[in-house]
Parts: C-alpha cells; sequence; structure tokens
C-alpha cells in the first residue's frame, strides 16, 4: 500500500498547527484506491520539526466508512530559513497509516 495526502495547513516555525485541510489516496497492492478526508490535525513541535497525528474517514472503495490515523514525522528541511522568517515550501519523513475497520 502507498498513500499520497495533498491539503494545507497553518503553522509558524515553533507554534501550533491550525487550519487543516487535507485529503487523500490510498493505493493498494491489487490496483484499486481508496479516498479519504482528514477530519482533525494536531501536531507538536520538536526542534522545528512536526510529529504529527492526524485522523479522518476513508469515503470510498476498501474499508470504506474505515477510521484512518496517519501519524508522520516531517524533518524540516528550510528551519533556518523558517526561523528567519522566509517560508517552509516542505519537509521530508516517515509517516504511519493505521486503518480500523468499522
Amino acid at each position: 500500500m502507498s498513500s499520497q495526502v495533498d491539503g494545507t495547513f497553518v503553522t509558524q516555525c515553533l507554534g501550533t498547527v491550525t487550519d487543516p485541510n487535507h485529503h487523500g489516496t490510498l493505493r493498494w497492492s491489487d490496483g484499486t484506491t481508496s479516498a479519504f478526508n482528514v477530519n482533525t490535525f494536531t501536531a507538536e513541535r520538536v526542534e522545528g520539526h512536526i510529529v504529527g497525528h492526524a485522523e479522518g474517514t476513508i469515503i470510498n472503495g476498501h474499508y470504506s466508512g474505515a477510521t484512518i490515523n496517519l501519524l508522520p514525522l516531517r524533518l524540516a528541511n528550510q528551519t533556518a530559513a523558517c526561523l528567519a522568517g522566509s517560508s517552509v515550501s516542505g519537509g521530508t519523513g516517515s509517516e504511519v497509516v493505521v486503518v480500523t475497520a468499522p
């Protein structure tokens, strides 16, 4: 399985994450997909890096109606620029995906 998450959220270098607007797609080994929406997103910062928890609902495909929990760890690749007042366009990291059937 692979996943893709798209959307936006608002944050500051040392502040909280607000206004999440995320949705995504899970691609299964049989070639089918399941779409999901994120309902809540919380995050904590550790030295500028984001450790998050997103919870949502799978809206179609395999496990439709199930709860999905995404646990991302994003390493800020532009921490110095962020602290200097510039914007950060991305980060790299890993994500754990947990699906709980209804």
